[in-house]
């Protein structure tokens, strides 16, 4: 049965076509990629920051920086985690301990606006 308004011409309907896998994939693949740009800080800032500590006397001057892990995020900031050694006795020793750091997203980049106190890691 043909539900076209008599009135219509055929030539004048405007079919309406389903979206195509591919489009469907495209858009896909670039929220992802939008989603994953915002991560956190870039690591050349990580370490910039820290070294600001070191110099601040909030990380002792001799820490070395062993890693940072990126922690539960906000849709304006992230929780990072720095986790670094502090040299012992023995010289192939070293304390691990690790300091939090939250950062907020501005609209010129990311900006640190909390540490959380040192604590050791076991």
């Amino acid at each position: 049965m043909d539900r076209r308004p008599p009135h219509a011409p055929p030539s004048r309907l405007r079919t309406i076509a389903a979206p195509r896998p591919r489009a469907l994939a495209a858009l896909a693949v670039l929220a992802l990629a939008l989603c994953a740009c915002s991560g956190g800080p870039p690591d050349h800032q990580l370490r910039a920051d820290f070294a600001r500590l070191q110099a601040s006397g909030t990380v002792p001057a001799q820490a070395r920086v062993e890693r940072f892990a990126i922690g539960d995020g906000w849709s304006e900031g992230v929780e990072i985690e720095a986790y670094y050694c502090l040299p012992a006795a023995a010289a192939e020793d070293c304390q691990s301990r690790n300091i939090g750091l939250s950062y907020r997203k501005l609209q010129d980049g990311w900006q640190m606006f909390a540490v959380q106190a040192e604590q050791a890691v076991e």
